[in-house]
């Protein structure tokens, strides 16, 4: 549940758009973006979505374009 209120969060702050392609995208379809990939380096991901100062740190985004970017 509380990935699913970050992904919720991201996706109200960016008016319901595609982090990647800038395309309207479906609370429904959007996924958890992260600045840094999680691949083989998982252990450096981050799933906050504010850093230490408040500022906006990853995204949400469309299920393709997130596969694409790996």
């Amino acid at each position: 549940l509380e990935y699913k209120s970050r992904i919720k969060v991201m996706w109200l702050r960016q008016e319901g758009r595609c982090s990647l392609c800038n395309r309207p995208v479906a609370l429904g379809n959007a996924t958890f973006e992260h600045q840094r990939r999680r691949g083989m380096g998982s252990a450096w991901r981050q799933d906050a979505i504010e850093d230490k100062d408040g500022n906006p740190i990853n995204s949400a985004a469309h299920w393709v374009c997130n596969e694409v970017r790996g």
